[in-house]
């Protein structure tokens, strides 16, 4: 089920909160598609997509999906959300871009693997940082062999406490801030996670059952090593919304990731500040950056009919991993990460290079 080039694209979009209005904006703008019909639980929301889109809503997700002039959706509903409407976009035929996590289940993720293979479909789990040019140069790297055969990553990323508490206990750091590291690791590599360990602390967010932070080391099956930390309580006061390294030692070389400073430093009355300027900004009155440049590549993948960049076979081993360090996280010792059990499917993908084994 293909696109054509010359046609436009009929796009859903299935909650519209914070990434929803993003997802929104960014095909609104593209050229290739109009914005048809606009699912969420929040009548301003709604009121909200309505007058800026002029386009169709509904409190139901269901009801948008058995719209024949809807060719895509995103599904930008809260982490725990994403199995039922992923399952339903799928079965009535639609093209799904999934903000990550795939799904906070391993067996739902499983299932969803599953169905991918089944469909005719574009199916991609955003994994943003795939399209970041900074660690799309580092694997870019790592495939042409310049840190030779990779020893250990290790990978730090913190954001203020404004995540969480917005959240309010609908996300988790193994789901929402961790697994974008996995993924990174994952891809990076070329490996396979085996085994996880890892501790946490609630100190700060104890009020809504939420860590603070999480360590995990990960063994891989080539035998690389590497160690992870994500948190998201750094004060509001904080210059930065990310703080985050990606550190890569192999036998011939080694390389850093820093995002913290992006480029720009703004000292004014109100203090210092490290603005984004990578993931979501503007430029010339139109959205620019990483999201924007993912979510183009969904659209191209759905009117070329090519692979995406993060298949579904991915994004489930990331979830895996992430579901590992969950587990390890409840028993206090070290686990097995349960791998995929569906044939995969590693074919070319839609403008990038084919994975690299360590």
């Amino acid at each position: 089920m293909v696109c054509s080039r010359s046609d436009t694209m009929g796009v859903g979009i299935i909650g519209y909160g914070l990434m929803g209005r993003r997802h929104a904006r960014v095909y609104a703008e593209s050229g290739f598609c109009r914005i048809a019909a606009v699912s969420d639980s929040s009548a301003n929301a709604l009121t909200d997509a309505a007058a800026r889109y002029q386009c169709d809503v509904y409190d139901d997700y269901r009801r948008l999906l058995t719209r024949a002039d809807i060719d895509a959706v995103s599904i930008c509903l809260p982490d725990s959300q994403h199995f039922s409407a992923t399952r339903e976009a799928a079965m009535a035929g639609k093209h799904v871009l999934i903000e990550k996590p795939l799904s906070t289940d391993i067996r739902e993720a499983a299932e969803l693997v599953k169905i991918a293979h089944e469909s005719s479909a574009t199916m991609m789990v955003g994994h943003l940082l795939r399209f970041d040019p900074r660690y799309s140069a580092l694997h870019a790297a790592i495939d042409r062999g310049e840190l030779g055969s990779l020893v250990f990553m290790s990978a730090m990323r913190s954001s203020p406490l404004t995540g969480p508490m917005r959240y309010r206990g609908q996300a988790s750091l193994e789901f929402h801030v961790a697994i974008h590291d996995v993924d990174l690791m994952l891809w990076c590599s070329g490996d396979t996670v085996v085994r996880v360990n890892a501790i946490g602390a609630s100190r700060i967010l104890k009020e809504i059952n939420a860590l603070d932070v999480v360590l995990a080391t990960l063994e891989f099956k080539s035998g690389l090593v590497a160690s992870l930390e994500a948190g998201w309580v750094l004060p509001e006061s904080f210059p930065s919304t990310l703080d985050s390294k990606l550190r890569v030692v192999g036998t011939s070389g080694a390389a850093i990731v820093d995002t913290c400073n992006q480029g720009l430093l703004i000292a004014s009355s109100e203090g210092v500040t490290l603005p984004d300027t990578m993931r979501w900004t503007e430029l010339g009155g139109h959205a620019v950056g990483v999201l924007r440049d993912e979510i183009l590549h969904f659209i191209a993948c759905v009117r070329q009919g090519e692979r995406p960049l993060v298949a579904m076979d991915d994004a489930y081993e990331a979830v895996a991993v992430a579901y590992a360090i969950q587990q390890s996280l409840k028993s206090g010792r070290p686990e097995e990460v349960a791998h995929a059990q569906t044939p995969s499917a590693r074919t070319p993908t839609c403008s990038a290079n084919p994975r690299r084994r360590a």
